[in-house]
């Protein structure tokens, strides 16, 4: 925030005329038109407006999820009571009193900037050496490896290839992982078998597992690879059926056996991946997107794969025996397709999937489903898509429609211990939900200004701006409760040029989605949950989706803490350096200047593109901050996959109508709202629920049908097996 005092003043008396309601101002003099010509970023007093107006806008709207909430209430009155003023040279400045650290010092982590340019370094090298591990590449000490090359993922780091591994050369197993002794059997299905203690699996959870299993046997007994058919298989399930001990069981079986290079773990999503102990599909095979402009595909997906040309360079791809994508119903059929190509160029194999013995796919389609593409359970018919696009989607969905071993895990887990619970998504699973069970909800709906946040509690809305406003309300709630001080920073932003205050407006109201990992603004008390936004160090598990604690900041020096009298708030009118983070990922870790057992996430820039969607930025404007955002309150979309001891659901829909009125559910967000939490007394609700949320929810009827067809494969292939291997 560098600019002159003369700019300065006249910026601050030009703002100060239009906050008294003069907007017919709107003729510069000469000096102040040059000025605004070049490079511009709001002065401490004009950013202190800039979030009273967020503020405002918050406790007084009558669409926001905040309205009349007493915590930033009580904020906005300390402000408006000590709002900017002039100084004794004329200009406009912060009418806060300036401290050193927070207003107990303790939530604050000081770094040089040499300090932390060596973690940055350090961490992209453990970074580096981590996520070679997952490719199955041996690193060498510094943490390069013995790589060919690198190949470009999908934005979470590089896969890599090794070009040096002596394939015949046995790999040492993780410690604490059971391996063969002599004279055991060293069939795939007997290792299985003999590790059920280890990894005790319900049936249908056991049937999945040997399926795999005795496929790769079959696989390595024939005398003629060359004419194997992969085994393509489906495992599925509502969420909490224990699809992901499947894979784990799998997993086991390979490292018993001495041969963790031979599967190949990926999920459609980085949060994904990381729970499975896997990678991203698009980094394991290399896949990368290219976005045209900020809101389609070109080509709905045109996807290269920088794949090379000696096979060094695909070596685990050629030599793996099973391939797992899981997350699924994510995954559209462009992207099923390039998968297929890339497997088969990388084998050097025109069988499907590059004759890969197995490929085992899983998921829940009742969930959520891909982005900008079709789900691969539909035939192609997508609209908008340039020549060849329907045509691989629909190649993506013939190949789909080969998997004919389906095991469908039918065990509820998650909320097994609440019948009430169970038979509700049990009903819903059936569409079969009615007015009773609508009553039961809306009993539980809460007083949006005094919901009881603690650690253990999350609120899930599918729309970002409630998400926005009540993250705010969380952060502030939160730390009275635990009697923690917070911190506020706002996001730096610069323009070309300078913009009109209701740009700048629109700017800070704009908080972190899909296309700006940011925040406009930056809640934080120490120790409060954290989510990424953004995929930073995939080997390290800090994914998008990722969730942390945050035990310290690391604020900027150049932007200094202003202590809001009467609260328990210190505003900082720019980002943090960084800000300190801890999971049960992060445990063993001792990186230097840290406190063990800690990453260091750093402030990024990013360039928020104008669009010409109602209430979006007409200017191009440059965000700098923290691509993390407060844990406590999350999209449905990011709370996909996870367990919640106590939730406050919105069930409503994304967008709203001229009239600003919400639009109704649909049924994926009411599943996947409801299906997070254990039981029903865990789960309350931020608005009444009305009809047209509840009631009458399905699936499109394409998806049933194809649902359906799924269910009766999974009927046929269990019945085989037990005709085959358990009647015996």
């Amino acid at each position: 925030m560098h600019k002159s005092a003369e700019d300065a003043r006249k910026d601050a008396k030009l703002w100060a005329s239009r906050s008294e309601g003069d907007d017919d101002i709107d003729t510069f003099d000469e000096d102040l038109e040059r000025a605004s010509k070049s490079p511009y970023q709001p002065s401490p007093a004009v950013a202190q407006s800039l979030f009273g107006n967020v503020l405002q806008r918050q406790i007084c709207s009558h669409s926001a999820m905040t309205r009349e909430c007493p915590l930033l209430g009580g904020l906005q009155a300390s402000l408006l009571t000590h709002n900017p003023q002039y100084d004794d040279v004329g200009i406009l400045v912060p009418n806060l009193p300036e401290t050193s650290s927070g207003p107990h010092g303790s939530d604050h982590y000081i770094m040089s900037r040499t300090e932390v340019n060596t973690t940055k370094t350090w961490l992209a090298k453990s970074n580096r050496t981590a996520l070679a591990k997952l490719h199955g590449v041996e690193c060498s000490a510094d943490g390069q490896g013995d790589q060919a090359d690198v190949l470009t993922g999908f934005g979470e780091g590089d896969a890599m290839f090794s070009s040096t591994q002596n394939i015949d050369q046995p790999i040492s197993p993780a410690a604490g992982t059971a391996t063969l002794e002599a004279g055991q059997s060293t069939l795939y299905a007997d290792v299985g078998w003999n590790m059920r203690g280890e990894l005790p699996l319900n049936d249908l959870q056991h049937i999945a597992c040997q399926l795999v299993l005795r496929a790769l046997d079959q696989y390595t007994l024939q005398n003629d690879p060359e004419a194997w058919q992969p085994h393509l298989q489906y495992t599925g399930g509502e969420g909490g059926t224990g699809k992901s001990r499947v894979v784990e069981a799998i997993q086991k079986v390979f490292m018993a056996r001495n041969e963790p290079d031979g599967i190949i773990v990926s999920a459609t999503s980085g949060s994904a991946a990381v729970g499975i102990n896997g990678v991203t599909v698009h980094s394991a095979l290399g896949l990368c997107v290219r976005r045209k402009g900020s809101d389609n595909l070109e080509a709905d997906n045109t996807v290269s794969g920088r794949m090379a040309q000696n096979s060094t360079r695909a070596w685990r791809l050629q030599t793996a025996k099973v391939f797992i994508v899981d997350e699924v119903s994510m995954l559209g059929g462009i992207t099923l397709n390039d998968i297929n190509e890339q497997l088969k160029h990388a084998r050097r194999d025109a069988r499907p999937f590059g004759g890969m013995p197995v490929v085992l796919f899983t998921g829940d389609f009742y969930q959520f489903g891909p982005v900008l593409q079709r789900s691969i359970l539909l035939p192609g018919r997508i609209r908008g898509a340039r020549v060849g696009g329907e045509e691989r989607h629909q190649q993506g969905h013939e190949l789909w429609l080969q998997f004919k071993h389906v095991v469908i895990l039918e065990e509820q887990v998650r909320a097994s211990g609440d019948p009430q619970l169970l038979a509700l998504l049990t009903k819903l699973r059936k569409f079969e939900q009615d007015e009773t069970d609508l009553a039961v909800l809306n009993s539980r709906v809460l007083d949006r200004s005094s919901i009881p946040y603690d650690d253990e509690l999350r609120v899930i809305t599918p729309l970002n701006r409630h998400r926005w406003d009540l993250a705010s309300q969380a952060v502030l709630a939160w730390a009275v409760e635990k009697g923690k001080p917070v911190s506020i920073f706002l996001s730096g932003h610069k323009w070309d040029y300078k913009p009109s205050e209701e740009e700048m407006t629109r700017a800070f109201e704009q908080g972190d989605d899909i296309e700006c990992p940011i925040p406009s603004i930056l809640y934080f008390a120490p120790g409060m949950p954290v989510i990424v936004n953004e995929n930073t160090y995939f080997g390290l598990k800090v994914v998008n989706g990722g969730r942390f604690e945050a035990p310290a900041i690391v604020p900027d020096p150049a932007f200094p803490g202003h202590h809001v009298p009467n609260t328990n708030v210190t505003l900082h009118y720019g980002p943090p350096t960084g800000i300190i983070l801890k999971s049960k990922s992060t445990a063993g870790l001792q990186v230097p200047g840290l406190p063990n057992g800690t990453v260091f996430l750093g402030r990024k820039n990013h360039t928020m593109r104008a669009k010409e969607s109602v209430g979006g930025l007409k200017v191009k404007c440059v965000r700098s901050g923290l691509p993390c955002t407060p844990g406590i309150v999350m999209t449905d979309f990011k709370s996909q996959g996870g367990t919640m001891a106590k939730v406050v659901l919105g069930l409503y829909g994304r967008r709203y109508n001229e009239a600003g009125e919400i639009s109704a559910c649909d049924f994926t967000t009411a599943y996947v709202q409801l299906s997070r939490a254990r039981s029903l007394s865990s789960i309350s609700f931020l608005r009444e629920i009305r009809r047209e949320d509840f009631l009458g929810l399905r699936l499109d009827e394409e998806m049933v049908r194809a649902v359906e067809r799924l269910k009766r494969l999974s009927a046929q292939t269990v019945a085989g097996y037990r005709a085959n291997y358990m009647d015996s």
